[in-house]
């Protein structure tokens, strides 16, 4: 086959297709990314605010008075901050090879690269914002109970009809895999799984992806006996919304993002607290509503006010709770102080949502090609400049992009 002369134009779509459809699934297919149309191929600088909407929820009533409610746009907004970029030299000489060879020598390293700096912003975003959970932190599952309890929460919180994305890494698929080896149905899975030494892709109602992107990270470190520290204390605007709960009890205490706790009664940590309600029939689940901390936060006198999500919400059309914390409302953290654990997801959707657009261009002889890949639309600008003394092209590839929560409710964590 003769030499094709591969052009600027075709490395950078090459790479963004790559990235976007074949190494991106777990994550970038996964998602929602609903930019306005008047965001949509606009180019955006670092910083830039953008906007996205979402679905807009009615509350129905047992009447027939007479109570409109406005069609009012839920519109969200992003502020576009995240980037993956690597960078690479092209000859002149370079120039003269084959498409199968640019593809293996450089659009697929540099797609891995990029990729993997941005699956793995996006898989902690996930599990940080992620509003239920199950499992036991520290020991991966090794059965179908705890991912087919995901699935539970995510129909008691309104998921529609459809297959959600359960993402793992291979520690967790290798404990599934050797804890079901001894079922004897279905043959043709728990066959497919023992060949293959890995979960089947498509098993308990999700499609699976195995990932290393999913985040290994150590839990906040906490003493004493926390508590709500005064009833009373309602949030607004639901699982979109965030609030300040005020605690105490407390010692030595630091927690982080990845820290996620459930909220009891005064008299019992595992009975009775805020449970999560459906979001259109507003019927308790019977399950407490996971919170998780939004800000890194220390304290060592014992009072603490944490920032968390979702807003606990008591009434109206983002009510997402069936009552708000008493005094002295027993908060339980999940997992372990400082113990390591891994977080696996399962998420809808439109539980979130990845925003990639074009960067504006460079000036003052630096020549830019922006690709977007047309099925994800990720979007990477290629840069380059030339070296005459070297008889080089300089080239980089960035990424700007940041992720979004649309309805995180539609998400849970599978720890192990």
């Amino acid at each position: 086959m003769a030499n094709v002369h591969v052009t600027p134009q075709l490395i950078a779509k090459m790479i963004a297709v790559y990235v976007g459809e074949d190494v991106g699934k777990a994550f970038f297919t996964n998602v929602s990314n609903r930019l306005l149309p008047e965001y949509q191929g606009k180019t955006n600088k670092p910083g830039a605010t953008v906007r996205f909407r979402k679905p807009f929820r009615q509350v129905a009533s047992n009447s027939l008075a007479w109570n409109p409610q406005p069609l009012t746009d839920q519109i969200g907004t992003c502020t576009v901050n995240n980037i993956a970029s690597v960078q690479n030299q092209w000859d002149i000489v370079e120039q003269t090879l084959e498409v199968e060879e640019v593809m293996e020598y450089y659009v697929r390293p540099a797609g891995n690269a990029l990729r993997g700096e941005i699956a793995t912003q996006l898989a902690n975003f996930c599990v940080q914002n992620a509003q239920g959970a199950v499992g036991s932190p520290g020991t991966a599952a090794t059965g179908p109970l705890t991912y087919l309890q995901a699935g539970d929460v995510l129909v008691e919180q309104g998921m529609p009809e459809q297959k959600p994305n359960l993402v793992m890494n291979r520690r967790m698929s290798t404990a599934f895999v050797d804890g079901t080896k001894t079922l004897f149905n279905p043959a043709g899975t728990i066959g497919g799984q023992f060949d293959r030494g890995r979960i089947a892709g498509d098993t308990l109602g999700y499609n699976i992806f195995q990932d290393q992107a999913t985040p290994v990270v150590t839990n906040g470190v906490f003493a004493g006996t926390p508590l709500v520290n005064g009833g009373s204390q309602a949030g607004t605007n639901g699982s979109n919304g965030t609030q300040s709960l005020i605690t105490d009890g407390w010692s030595s205490t630091s927690l982080n993002k990845y820290t996620k706790f459930v909220i009891g009664s005064a008299s019992s940590a595992t009975v009775g607290g805020v449970e999560s309600v459906h979001p259109v029939l507003k019927t308790s689940s019977g399950r407490q509503q996971v919170c998780s901390v939004v800000n890194d936060i220390s304290d060592t006198s014992g009072d603490m006010t944490v920032v968390i999500s979702p807003a606990l919400t008591l009434t109206g059309a983002m009510q997402n709770v069936n009552s708000i914390p008493v005094d002295n409302a027993i908060i339980t953290v999940l997992g372990t102080t400082g113990a390591t654990q891994t977080m696996g997801i399962v998420m809808a959707k439109d539980s979130f949502g990845f925003l990639s657009v074009p960067l504006a261009e460079l000036y003052d002889g630096v020549k830019c090609i922006t690709a977007t890949d047309p099925k994800s639309g990720f979007s990477v600008m290629q840069s380059r400049w030339g070296d005459g003394q070297n008889m080089q092209n300089n080239m980089r590839y960035d990424c700007l992009f940041a992720p979004y929560a649309q309805f995180p409710e539609l998400s849970v964590v599978t720890y192990a």
